[in-house]
């Protein structure tokens, strides 16, 4: 696997992202009904996953950061779902042997972690592979404008958590 770029972060994500909620009611909504495990790409430090696994899910949270799972597990077993949470470190352009399942899920903003169409297809046939005849996946992207560009490169953000996000640098 290339570089991580979420080693560096994997400490802080969790804080990082704490306002970032909106896709959870989504998700468990997509999951509802789910007769397998709900297989999710990009399952970081566990933000879907410990919420769907509080619903009674069954989840194998597929992510490629080593530190990044490892913050899932201590989440999950404080939240108590450790036994339905199964951590898989994989990347998103080679998963690995999975079981077919009627749920995949790549919520905020996974896919845009493939660089080109030909990855895109890739990633979408080893999708289509995993999942049952009449199995969803539901993943979020995010197509900012030009214009949207232009007004935040380069700028110091923060959240309402007190987290400032800008150029190469992360803190609170």
């Amino acid at each position: 696997m290339s570089q991580d770029p979420y080693a560096g972060i994997a400490a802080i994500y969790d804080h990082w992202c704490a306002e970032v909620t909106e896709d959870v009611p989504f998700y468990r909504m997509v999951c509802g009904g789910a007769e397998g495990p709900v297989i999710e790409i990009g399952g970081g430090t566990g933000r879907i996953a410990i919420p769907l696994a509080l619903a009674g899910h069954r989840v194998l949270a597929v992510d490629r950061s080593q530190p990044m799972l490892e913050r899932l597990r201590d989440r999950a077993a404080a939240a108590g779902v450790a036994e339905l949470i199964e951590p898989v470190e994989a990347d998103l352009e080679h998963l690995p042997d999975l079981p077919r399942t009627d749920r995949v899920i790549a919520p905020f903003r996974v896919l845009m972690h493939l660089q080109d169409d030909a990855a895109r297809a890739r990633f979408l046939t080893a999708v289509a592979a995993l999942l049952v005849p009449d199995g969803l996946l539901a993943f979020d992207v995010l197509e900012p404008t030009r214009a949207d560009i232009r007004t935040t490169q380069g700028l110091l953000m923060e959240r309402p958590s007190g987290v400032r996000v800008g150029p190469k640098q992360y803190s609170w």
